[in-house]
């Protein structure tokens, strides 16, 4: 962050500004904070992670900031269209939201929605096809990657350095080329290509092992929200009206025949480049009521577009409540 930018927040935050627009959007609207992964320091890498992972202690830290100034809504009243004010969420449903996450909440008296694939629960898919991407390439270190499809991609080698690059190259290389419907079977092939076998390892349990269903009815039990995350984290505007449905229904199916009903959707991206009217159809026709965004414009007002948050590795006050004041959108 740059020096001109700390000093706005810092001043804003000072001057009451930053307190003052969080105290009326709380009051007006919901203010949703989404998070992923909460892991210790040992477990936070400068690799490729999608930007969705904050160390403990900062999380802590927010939850502590948020609580000194304004109150956490109950998870429960997330559906609840009259309900105004802060609420959290987490996507994915990895291990560490059970064996970090649900402890903290605890501790503070707070609940949470959990946005959850219903594939990593079930054990149909190992890994969400971008943490694939990068346990590929983790693996591959000192090596060269070949795709067969792709020659440019093929002719590097994988290192410290341009793990992360690649990692993008390869995740818009199967965007741009539609192999969204596919993209399991293709991140198989390129695996089989380098004699690669992918396992989840003892320092990467928490962040690439998923809970298990008594894990989700454990946090059901304990007052949280639980949302359907989609089956297999697919980006949904790069799929076939066929896919679109599966990803959908089986997910909802699931979470209802094992919790009792599952009415609310977290799109797997929540962005304007995954959800549009037409996905927001098929949502309509799986059954779900509400859907939730991960952003917090550029949609029509709705129960299928609910706004959220994301929230990263911030252990400044002043950033911190900036951004849930919308500062962020003046420095982009």
């Amino acid at each position: 962050m740059g020096n001109l930018i700390k000093f706005f927040y810092d001043l804003s935050y000072r001057g009451g500004v930053t307190n003052s627009i969080l105290n009326g959007k709380q009051a007006s609207q919901k203010v949703i904070l989404t998070y992923h992964n909460v892991l210790p320091g040992k477990e936070m890498t400068k690799f490729f992670t999608n930007n969705v992972d904050i160390l403990k202690d900062t999380f802590e830290f927010q939850i502590k900031s948020l609580l000194e100034k304004f109150k956490i809504q109950s998870a429960m009243d997330i559906i609840n269209s009259e309900k105004k004010g802060i609420f959290l969420s987490f996507d994915d449903g990895m291990l560490n939201n059970i064996e970090i996450v649900a402890p903290i909440l605890k501790k503070y008296g707070i609940t949470a929605m959990f946005g959850i694939c219903s594939g990593l629960v079930k054990n149909d898919i190992e890994f969400t096809w971008r943490d694939e991407i990068f346990l590929m390439l983790k693996n591959l270190l000192n090596k060269k990657l070949k795709v067969s499809d792709k020659s440019s991609l093929s002719a590097i080698e994988i290192n410290i350095d341009n793990l992360n690059e690649t990692a993008a190259a390869l995740t818009n290389h199967i965007q741009v080329n539609n192999k969204m419907n596919i993209v399991y079977e293709y991140l198989d092939e390129v695996l089989s290509m380098n004699n690669l076998v992918l396992k989840r390892d003892f320092f990467s349990a928490l962040r690439y092992s998923p809970m298990n269903i008594t894990d989700v009815k454990y946090l059901k039990s304990n007052g949280h929200f639980i949302a359907s995350h989609t089956h297999s984290h697919r980006k949904l505007s790069m799929l076939s009206d066929v896919e679109i449905e599966k990803e959908l229904k089986i997910s909802k199916d699931y979470f209802r025949k094992e919790l009792g009903d599952c009415d609310a959707l977290v799109y797997p991206y929540g962005s304007a480049g995954e959800v549009d009217n037409h996905v927001k159809d098929f949502a309509v026709g799986a059954g779900y009521k509400y859907a939730y965004l991960n952003t917090v414009k550029g949609f029509e007002k709705g129960d299928l577009f609910i706004p959220r948050i994301n929230m990263g590795n911030v252990a400044s006050k002043s950033q911190f409540f900036g951004i849930l004041a919308g500062f962020n959108k003046l420095f982009r």
